[in-house]
């Protein structure tokens, strides 16, 4: 929750100062994210090479992220679930979340007193199954994509 006064002499609304270091790392966090997408979009580097691939010569979970990136940046949404769908799918639930966080971090919205502070698997023990079937589910669709 967000702890601010209405200071007497000039009316203007003082936040302390952990409020305001919350919202400087998202400002600092919002330009990190922001340059980052823009070189993505801008180069036409070649993303880092999957260790896993090149010792084994089989995809790792994470093989096609960085180029489902690249087309989700270019908003080619069937581009970037063919390339990994498991990661566009958590990078749109995270951005759900993120977005969430900050709304009530800049007091856009009112907060649930410690919804955001309790852990993910708190009271939802059936998510750890759901989340190994599903990557497991992303690896067999990566293993029957790459080419023999």
């Amino acid at each position: 929750m967000i702890s601010s006064q209405v200071n007497p002499v000039n009316h203007r609304r003082q936040t302390d100062g952990a409020t305001h270091g919350r919202r400087r790392r998202w400002w600092v966090g919002l330009a990190a994210v922001v340059t980052g997408a823009a070189l993505l979009r801008t180069t036409s580097l070649p993303g880092p090479p999957c260790m896993f691939n090149l010792v084994t010569g089989y995809p790792c979970l994470g093989c096609g992220s960085t180029r489902a990136i690249r087309a989700l940046l270019r908003l080619d949404v069937g581009a970037a679930l063919a390339l990994n769908p498991l990661f566009v799918v958590a990078s749109v639930i995270f951005a759900g979340w993120l977005i969430r966080k900050a709304g009530r971090d800049f007091g856009v919205w009112p907060a649930d007193p410690g919804s955001m502070e309790k852990p993910v698997f708190e009271g939802r023990r059936w998510l750890w199954p759901v989340l190994v079937v599903a990557m497991m589910a992303n690896w067999a669709y990566l293993l029957w994509r790459t080419p023999s």
